[in-house]
């Protein structure tokens, strides 16, 4: 996780200068590569029978929110929308490409008397209505839920408001692509998409067919020069002229045939209400090199499709702005937070209609209620945490919101589920019934807490039994007790095994004396292990590091050095680049490695220390936990194995007190020569090792005969 810097918006002015400057950067470039030639000569061009047509299409990127709050934007650029329909009214070729249901559904809402106009011209195919979600969103940070949503969002909200079925994917400035991208968008309805960055090199057709990893092929255009390419051209005619044909020549090296597109538009832009002359006398010119047409991105797509000299290329569009993996963390962790909840959410209310008969129709509703904000904050800059301050404080808020009502409806949902469960598996008066609920689409087993009260004294423990009536292992992990000693109330922790799909397990708390099959504190192990069937973890009881990790099933050591070490290093670089300042214009995807921390370049957790550490031994969790300085604040670890559970559970607290800082987790495994496999998006692909990337919920590292599996929560 990172803190941003004082500095950071002194880079702001050169983002957005470098947005609108930096076409040409790609003019020179020869092409060659895997054997494909991407270029074709202008003079070949120049001197066919009919002249090439150059598809100019205006449009402007409206920021769903980075320096200013969404409605700032949204009080920016609403009269962009208007003044671009009052264009075309003018001018009867000029057409106008809208993206974005969080930028078009206000203006429809807020100037219903221009709606009829609006329909129109989206009807006779003048203004097209792109990218059919709700906002441009990033696409590697948030979880593939997130894109579904937003597809599903934006093209019925099109649908049913506007008669248009979205089908041209528009993610110009999203910061990289991942491979399972052309299944989702096809599976989605979309069958085109246009985008901008992460690209291995500079010498990429712009025109290609993108083969995901599952064999899905969707047409793919590349916008060498960015989105901005044709905006702000010269006034005058000569200028004007010389413009259009310096930007048309600068594509030779990408185009694979006579027609080629350029896009009008930059972050949140006025529609040029000038050009339209200036292009009509640039037509009439009979020694003219090519023709500018108004257009559309269907219009051109249609004309790329008859193409049958299309390369085929696959790979992973990114990492671009690498810095943004990690900065302000929290939104990343509050935005999976959230999604898992509200997808909780649904499950409990279709269980509910179909099992129990009891069926809110308002329920839709207040789930698109909540999705929405939370699909907002999705938009590329917001999910990558480069906003401002006080839009930072506008995001937070927002998922407060979808947080509440997530979880009204899922405490809601089980209260009317658990009302209809027959819970009587004791006779104790005092037996407390507990039911456990499995949202997930798979039996599981895992470990349970509950909090329990007896109003009763001299309870002094508790037993867990399960719907058989067999004793369940449990222990109090807190409790609160009357002045005999007694439980007031409890936190318990017990193991529920085989909790079935969509479904639930009830068990039975029951006052006790004594905890039946509490385990004896007495044991001969050693002081610093930590061990259960699976697993034999050691730890250094001073500083908190794993020193060894023995997988007892292969007699494997796992680690190559302490583990569960923390990093510290001055953070020198920006909110989107690692120790570099912004370039707005980047979208060649990074080979950068990364070094891995040490203690010549970085403070570790492991260099400090206070008091020694513990070990709790229970009957269902060992538990190591250890605090300490570090660096100027506070480390704080703790390392749990599960008695059945195959799996080591860490939990690390840091105090930072410092504003430049970067914080990351080492952990050296043995294996050697592995591959890197990373979770995306309803798959996985592998990635060149020490190259941030962004991964989903996993990341694997294996050689085909270990391997070590990171799972973040």
């Amino acid at each position: 996780m990172r803190r941003p810097h004082k500095r950071q918006l002194s880079n702001v002015a050169g983002y957005i200068v470098k947005h609108v400057l930096s076409p040409l950067c790609l003019t020179l470039l020869v092409a060659s590569g895997n054997g494909i030639a991407f270029g074709q000569s202008t003079s070949n061009v120049k001197n066919s029978a009919t002249k090439p047509v150059f598809y100019y299409i205006p449009h402007t990127h409206w920021e769903g929110a980075v320096f200013k709050t969404r409605e700032e934007y949204l009080d920016m650029g609403l009269h962009h929308i208007m003044q671009a329909i009052s264009l075309m009214n003018k001018y009867p070729d000029y057409k106008f490409a809208l993206d974005q249901v969080a930028y078009i559904r206000p203006f429809v809402e807020r100037y219903p008397e221009e709606g009829k106009l609006f329909r129109k011209y989206v009807k006779q195919g003048r203004l097209q209505i792109v990218g059919g979600m709700d906002v441009m969103p990033d696409v590697l940070k948030p979880g593939g839920e997130m894109f579904v949503r937003q597809m599903l969002y934006g093209k019925t909200w099109c649908r049913e408001a506007l008669g248009v079925d979205v089908t041209t994917a528009w993610l110009l400035d999203t910061f990289g692509h991942h491979p399972q991208m052309p299944q989702l968008l096809r599976q989605g309805g979309f069958t085109s998409f246009w985008f901008c960055r992460g690209v291995p090199n500079d010498q990429m057709p712009s025109e290609f067919l993108w083969k995901g990893i599952d064999g899905t092929q969707i047409p793919a255009f590349l916008l060498p020069g960015f989105y901005g390419l044709l905006f702000g051209p010269p006034r005058d005619q000569k200028g004007f002229a010389r413009f259009f044909t310096q930007r048309f020549n600068a594509l030779d090296i990408h185009v694979r045939g006579n027609e080629r597109v350029g896009l009008a538009g930059v972050d949140v832009s006025e529609p040029e209400d000038y050009t339209s002359p200036l292009v009509n006398e640039f037509n009439r010119n009979p020694n003219r090199p090519f023709t500018i047409r108004y257009s559309i991105p269907s219009e051109f797509e249609a004309v790329v499709n008859k193409r049958s000299n299309r390369p085929v290329l696959s790979g992973d569009f990114s990492p671009v702005f690498q810095g943004t993996f990690s900065s302000r963390a929290e939104l990343k962790q509050i935005s999976r937070e959230i999604e898992e909840r509200l997808l909780s959410a649904e499950k409990l209310s279709a269980f509910t209609d179909i099992v129990i008969g009891k069926s809110n129709k308002s329920d839709s509703a207040a789930i698109m209620d909540a999705w929405e904000p939370i699909l907002f904050n999705q938009t590329h800059d917001l999910a990558s945490g480069v906003m401002t301050d006080h839009v930072y404080e506008d995001v937070r808020r927002a998922y407060d919101y979808s947080f509440r009502l997530a979880d009204s409806m899922i405490q809601s949902k089980l209260g009317l589920i658990a009302s209809a469960i027959d819970t009587r598996t004791s006779s104790n008066s005092a037996a407390v019934p507990i039911v456990v609920f499995n949202t997930m689409g798979f039996s599981r087993t895992d470990i349970t807490e509950a909090e329990v009260g007896f109003a009763s004294t001299g309870i002094k423990d508790v037993n867990v039994v399960d719907d058989r009536g067999m004793l369940v292992p449990c222990e109090i992990v807190r409790s609160d007790r009357y002045s005999d000693h007694g439980i007031i109330r409890a936190t318990i922790r017990f193991a529920a095994r085989n909790v079935p799909a969509m479904g639930y397990a009830t068990y039975c708390v029951i006052p006790a004396n004594s905890n039946t099959l509490t385990k004896s504190s007495e044991t001969s192990m050693p002081d610093n292990v930590l061990e259960n069937e699976f697993y034999r973890v050691t730890v250094d009881l001073k500083t908190g590091a794993i020193t060894s990790i023995i997988d007892k099933t292969q007699n494997w050591e796992v680690l190559s050095g302490p583990a569960n070490v923390i990093s510290h290093q001055e953070d020198k670089g920006d909110l989107w680049e690692l120790y570099l300042g912004l370039d707005g214009a980047s979208h060649i995807a990074m080979i950068n490695k990364q070094p891995v921390p040490n203690s010549t370049n970085a403070k570790l957790s492991n260099g400090f220390s206070k008091d020694l550490g513990k070990i709790v031994r229970g009957a269902v969790c060992t538990e190591f936990s250890v605090s300490h300085p570090f660096s100027t604040g506070t480390f704080a670890t703790h390392i749990r194995l599960y008695t059945g559970i195959k799996r080591i559970d860490i939990s690390t607290d840091l105090v930072n007190n410092e504003k430049f800082v970067r914080y990351q987790a080492l952990f050296p495994t043995s294996v050697k020569n592995g591959k890197y496999v990373q979770e995306i998006p309803f798959g996985s692909v592998e990635r060149p090792i020490g190259v941030e990337n962004a991964a989903q919920n996993w990341v694997d590292y294996s050689d085909g005969m270990h391997g070590v599996l990171l799972v973040n929560h």
